[in-house]
């Protein structure tokens, strides 16, 4: 989306068609503007039993908004079950941003962090608590139980899931088996000699015919990881196999991947190219 009036204060001069827009964004804004503050001061009037509520129905007509919906989603419906992809998600955290004018400031992830509109409600609930004047209850991850052990600050770490995805070795005990064979993973590549792309890699240039090349990038099943078919085609290959191998981890540990939405569990990511 595109704050034309913005961009109207950084140009000098106005093609026509911005005199037409601009009157457009600057209601709009307003209206932004005076939605706001009466959401505001509703929180800060309602009793703090009552201000959740009343976040789960604005976040409802601001979901329904983006996605242009014809009703308001139910509150315990996940936002990609609804359909909303990455830009889709700034677009909503842009909305809370503008509606809390400055008495809340959401990250960039908070649609990933609170991934529905009751989680996120709760959220926003706690961090608004001092709308009125009085200091709200913060919302906390929940805390894994502590066990009767004595926990010490050494304490190594457990692997308890593996996946991974090299040539020649689509899963875990594929690469192990080639490991103890000492197998050859280096191969020729599958060119198209209708494209003439195997003849134009000969000669000097003959070496770059053989490499190790990773199968099945093609097959990311993106409606399983609920991404759109269009926004999976263009995603980087690497970001796929990220997913596949992370989801293959989980269930290689026997860790059901639903189980772990707010709890203390993070996700970190290496990436090196040569």
């Amino acid at each position: 989306a595109a704050d034309w009036s913005v961009f109207g204060e950084a140009i000098e001069g106005r093609p026509s068609l911005f005199e037409d827009l601009l009157p457009a964004a600057e209601d709009a804004s307003a209206d932004s503007q005076g939605t706001a503050e009466d959401l505001l001061s509703q929180l800060g009037a309602a009793p703090a039993e009552a201000r959740e509520d009343l976040l789960v129905s604005f976040l409802q007509q601001e979901v329904q908004a983006v996605l242009r919906l014809p009703t308001a989603p139910e509150a315990a419906v996940g936002f990609f079950d609804l359909g909303i992809d990455s830009l889709m998600a700034v677009e909503l955290r842009n909305r809370l941003n503008r509606a809390f004018s400055g008495e809340y400031v959401a990250s960039n992830t908070v649609v990933f962090d609170y991934p529905d509109i009751a989680a996120l409600a709760r959220h926003l609930a706690g961090e608004l608590g001092d709308v009125s004047g009085t200091p709200g209850v913060q919302t906390q991850p929940e805390q894994p139980e502590q066990s009767s052990a004595v926990q010490r600050e050494d304490d190594g770490i457990a692997i308890v899931g593996m996946a991974c995805r090299f040539p020649g070795a689509p899963d875990l005990s594929a690469f192990w088996h080639q490991l103890e064979a000492g197998a050859e993973a280096v191969t020729d590549g599958r060119w198209n000699s209708g494209s003439g792309s195997a003849e134009a890699l000969s000669g000097e240039y003959a070496s770059y015919r053989r490499g190790g090349f990773v199968e099945g990038i093609d097959q990311f099943d993106g409606r399983f990881f609920r991404i759109a078919p269009i926004e999976a085609r263009g995603m980087d290959p690497q970001q796929r196999l990220l997913l596949e191998t992370s989801w293959q981890a989980l269930e290689d540990a026997g860790i059901e991947a639903d189980g772990l939405r707010g709890s203390r569990t993070g996700v970190y990511a290496g990436v090196a190219a040569s």
